[in-house]
């Protein structure tokens, strides 16, 4: 571990967290069930995997000053959440604000989800349990990135960059990065990167007109 000691770039641990493992095993359809016809197994599993996450990380935790904490959780489409408010608190919260008091113990200052979809009310969910940060705020879902800031201006957000707009040149490019980006750049708390995987028809030229217009507004501010 001596290796990342004085680095100069932040660290963390990538971990699943609670619906998007209970989805890998259950599948979709199951776990949506389960909420209702087998709520003593949801909450077996949620104990487990709180269990895992807190025992996984204690080597890395013991010898290593992490900056951030991720938890892939993918539980959003274009509409809202895949699960509705009430069984989010019932089933995930209060597991949530275990694993993120524990990592406070670390002094990790960023325990942040990853999630797809439109993440409007999911944001709701994840401060009241105690996450601080989100990415990657998927565009295409409809994420209104402004508003979003100005309801939630403590909360970290990563992402935004619309992978649609690389794809239609450096124009759009260049509309993206000046009238979306900069401005949240601007506010704080904020990361831009793109807001999911770089699409196949994304030329190399084009995406590197992006990074360097990227480097330059984070450089000059």
């Amino acid at each position: 571990m001596g290796r990342l000691e004085g680095r100069e770039y932040p660290l963390g641990l990538q971990m699943h967290g609670f619906y998007g493992q209970l989805r890998e095993w259950m599948g979709l359809e199951n776990l949506s069930v389960a909420f209702y016809d087998q709520p003593e197994l949801v909450r077996a599993m949620v104990a487990f995997w709180e269990s895992f996450l807190i025992e996984t990380g204690a080597k890395a935790l013991a010898e290593v000053e992490v900056d951030f904490v991720r938890l892939w959780e993918d539980m959003s489409f274009k509409s809202g959440p895949l699960v509705s408010a009430a069984v989010f608190r019932e089933f995930f919260t209060p597991a949530y604000r275990r694993v993120v008091a524990h990592f406070k113990t670390h002094d990790i200052p960023v325990i942040q989800v990853d999630s797809d979809g439109n993440v409007g009310l999911l944001i709701e969910l994840l401060t009241e349990a105690g996450v601080n940060g989100l990415h990657p705020f998927e565009r295409a879902a409809g994420n209104d990135l402004m508003a979003l800031r100005e309801k939630h201006p403590q909360l970290i957000m990563l992402g935004g960059v619309d992978k649609r707009a690389l794809a239609q040149g450096k124009k759009a490019i260049e509309k993206e990065m000046t009238q979306v980006i900069r401005p949240l750049v601007a506010k704080g708390r904020f990361v831009p990167h793109v807001d999911h995987a770089v699409p196949p028809d994304v030329s190399l030229e084009d995406f590197s007109y992006y990074l360097d217009l990227k480097r330059d507004m984070l450089e000059k501010g």
